[in-house]
């Protein structure tokens, strides 16, 4: 089913020919038809006159994060740095509405968005106080960051899994490399590990302890036999009966 246009289904509006659109120029930050648009004359709807330096800004802060106004509702996105920088400037208030990665390009008040709500001094998840450079809430414990890419589109992050992440400096993190180390995977699976020191639960240590045990005895049980070819013939005797009658 093809994409009906801005035109289509409008109220007392045709959609133009394409004789009609040539007479037009689109302007490239809001997607409006205006007539007679050139670099020296605004938009009509978003008021920004289509000239290599308005491109070029664009192109400087353009990214993955919208905010949703009435002027521009369609205005390209722009890059974490330039959202961040709105919100310092005052242009963008908590109540603002954006999307981005960590919303899944959902709208959302800022106030709730990960990444952007500290910069209000709230936690976006449990809406109480925090500090603007705080990496974790101190109420719910939920990791205030962006992605370590804040500009991809989607974020991949899933931040209930750092739900219980400590703040403090002897807070064991992963890696930013693929490689894993024995450190890492012990903090994982919950097991105190320290270099050059053992390990072992309770449960591998009686297992050892067993093992043990069993090579003692047939340790024992070959020296006896050794010292008393008695024992070793009355043994290999009831033996090869038991296994006669099998």
């Amino acid at each position: 089913m093809p994409i009906r246009s801005i035109y289509s289904g409008t109220a007392g509006v045709e959609e133009p020919s394409l004789a009609e659109l040539s007479a037009d120029r689109l302007c490239p930050f809001c997607g409006t038809l205006n007539a007679g648009f050139d670099s020296q004359t605004p938009c009509s709807r978003c008021l920004i006159s289509d000239t290599p330096v308005s491109r070029s800004a664009a192109h400087a802060r353009i990214g993955p994060w919208f905010v949703l106004h009435s002027r521009n509702p369609s205005a390209p996105g722009m890059s974490y740095q330039a959202m961040i920088g709105l919100i310092r400037r005052g242009q963008v208030k908590a109540r603002s509405v954006v999307r981005g990665p960590t919303t899944h390009q959902l709208w959302q008040f800022v106030s709730s968005v990960r990444g952007l709500s500290r910069e209000f001094g709230v936690c976006y998840d449990c809406g109480q106080a925090t500090e603007t450079n705080a990496h974790v809430c101190g109420n719910c414990r939920k990791v205030q960051d962006a992605s370590s890419n804040p500009d991809a589109f989607l974020d991949t992050f899933d931040s209930g899994d750092t739900e219980n992440l400590e703040s403090d400096d002897n807070a064991t993190r992963l890696p930013k490399s693929d490689t894993l180390t024995m450190q890492h995977l012990a903090t994982a699976f919950s097991v105190q590990y320290a270099p050059g020191k053992r390990c072992c639960g309770p449960i591998a240590r009686a297992l050892i302890a067993l093992a043990a045990l069993v090579l003692l005895m047939g340790i024992a049980l070959v020296v006896w036999c050794y010292v008393s070819p008695s024992f070793y013939e009355s043994a290999w005797t009831w033996t090869a009966n038991q296994i006669a009658r099998l």
